[in-house]
């Protein structure tokens, strides 16, 4: 029997959180695409612009926002894990050369911040630093609050879909508006099609909680939140566009 094969079925099957792979780039890439999107589309049509206009600053955000996003979330990553990195080197020269007081460090933490007894940390923290990985790992979560770095790979992997998730959930809002494009239609935005749009982007916003319940298994009411931080969000960009277009 693969004993690693039966470990990862059951981290994935019972602890799928930690399986979730990029689903926190998708989700959040995704999610401000749609509501940035129709965001810009409901201040318009409060402002009543036409419907090439509103087509072009739609679509103009979306490529611009989702390159931006992209490599500001590639940047962030990769930042954080140069600093970590350097932090992680300081611990290991301390392991070879300052053993003993890291040790104590890290009994202080257990005892402290823990609430384990003296003889239960001092017995941990010397069966751990016999292993100089995870001792090191040890001390970056325990000291210093921060993860193991993440590979390099894992980081583009993360901005890649953050990119393309904000550039394919982004443009759903957008459709209505091409379909009117397509036919030549560029005077105001018909309600209706103000109308399809949302109903676009709310179908594409439950479509994004039914990924996130599935790959975590949460409960439904996720959906629901998620759903009305879209809606109050355009629901604020419509006045505001309605508004400057009354008084200026």
């Amino acid at each position: 029997m693969d004993i690693e094969a039966v470990r990862n079925h059951h981290i994935k099957e019972n602890h799928p959180n930690l399986h979730s792979g990029n689903l926190k780039c998708m989700i959040f890439g995704g999610l401000d695409g749609i509501i940035t999107t129709f965001a810009i589309i409901s201040s318009c049509f409060g402002a009543n612009m036409t419907v090439k206009v509103i087509f072009i600053l739609g679509l103009a955000n979306v490529i611009a926002d989702a390159i931006s996003m992209g490599l500001g979330e590639f940047i962030s990553a990769d930042l954080e894990r140069d600093y970590i990195i350097s932090e992680l080197k300081k611990e290991d020269y301390e392991y070879d050369n300052n053993l003993e007081d890291e040790k104590k460090e890290l009994v202080d933490i257990l005892i402290n911040d823990d609430k384990i007894s003296a003889e239960d940390s001092e017995y941990i923290i010397d069966i751990v630093s016999k292993y100089k990985s995870l001792f090191l790992e040890l001390m970056l979560k325990k000291e210093l609050n921060l993860e193991m770095p993440e590979e390099k790979k894992i980081i583009i992997k993360g901005s890649l879909t953050t990119f393309f998730s904000f550039l394919g959930f982004g443009i759903i809002p957008l459709f209505p508006y091409l379909f009117l494009i397509i036919n030549n239609s560029n005077g105001f935005v018909p309600t209706y099609i103000f109308i399809i749009s949302y109903i676009c982007s709310a179908l594409a916003v439950i479509l994004l909680g039914l990924i996130y319940i599935k790959r975590t298994r949460q409960r439904y009411i996720y959906i629901i939140k998620i759903f009305g931080i879209a809606t109050l969000s355009a629901i604020f960009a419509y006045f505001v566009g309605w508004g400057l277009e009354s008084a200026i």
